[in-house]
């Protein structure tokens, strides 16, 4: 885990914050993936430690789960560092799109340094029951 981290610089972030990960694929030597999205879960901790990222790509939902200690991973990026009051946001998965929708090429949002971390307030209204079975 020391090894990884003077390798990688491993920003701070929590659940809720829009995060930028560049990965390398194993099976395409020098070929790097970018992915855009909001945390919606942190699980475990140490060399166990994972998170996942959700965003919606060609209106359709897409989740990428990372270790963050992975070697492929070659820069986690910091968007927008926000909190949210839940400790996993997987119920984005049934909100609407809005909520989860974020370019691929967003720029970060610049913060003070010794500003606290923003807490999010916004409130998620869900699909209806109708929608999410019957699509109506």
């Amino acid at each position: 885990m020391l090894k990884r981290r003077a390798v990688i610089d491993i920003p701070e972030f929590y659940v809720g914050s829009v995060l930028a990960v560049t990965a390398s694929d194993p099976y395409a030597p020098g070929k790097q993936n970018r992915f855009v999205g909001i945390c919606i879960g942190r699980t475990y901790t140490g060399l166990r430690a994972t998170f996942t990222l959700r965003n919606i790509v060609d209106k359709q939902g897409v989740e990428i789960m990372y270790d963050m200690y992975n070697p492929t991973i070659l820069s986690i990026e910091v968007l927008r560092l926000e909190k949210r009051l839940d400790e996993h946001l997987y119920y984005l998965r049934d909100a609407p799109p809005e909520y989860s929708t974020f370019p691929l090429d967003m720029e970060p949002e610049f913060i003070i340094e010794g500003e606290p971390v923003r807490l999010n307030p916004i409130k998620v209204r869900y699909r209806s029951f109708l929608y999410r079975f019957y699509r109506i």
